[in-house]
């Protein structure tokens, strides 16, 4: 299987916690008398995680394109997902509910600033 993965580190550091994990139920519950061979390995570290933002000039670009677009509801969509950092998914179902308002001491709503929700209001 590691051939399969080309050696990628979290699929290496997850096989490895397979084994250390089927090493440690024969030893506990099993009572068996092995010892762990993973325990002298040294796990590879992740690969640095690579995050990209969107720059101001992206961001208006991206914009003027959800306004021209033929979907109508796509230009609130994709503002609430740059005001609220949320994920596609995650945004989907806020933005399909009514969980979206100006008072955030309610747990259940989604705070959003007054000026966000104008273009979300006229929908």
């Amino acid at each position: 299987p590691l051939i399969q993965h080309k050696g990628r580190a979290d699929f290496v550091t997850n096989f490895l916690g397979v084994v250390t994990c089927m090493y440690r139920m024969a030893r506990v519950e099993w009572g068996f008398d092995v010892s762990d061979p993973c325990v002298n390995i040294r796990r590879p570290s992740a690969p640095k995680h690579r995050l990209t933002l969107l720059s101001p000039t992206q961001i208006e670009q991206l914009l003027d394109y959800c306004c021209v677009s033929k979907s109508e509801n796509l230009y609130c969509y994709v503002l609430l997902q740059l005001h609220t950092a949320m994920r596609p998914g995650e945004c989907q179902v806020v933005y399909q509910s009514s969980f979206i308002g100006e008072n955030a001491a309610d747990p259940r709503r989604l705070f959003f600033p007054s000026q966000g929700l104008q273009p979300i209001y006229g929908l």
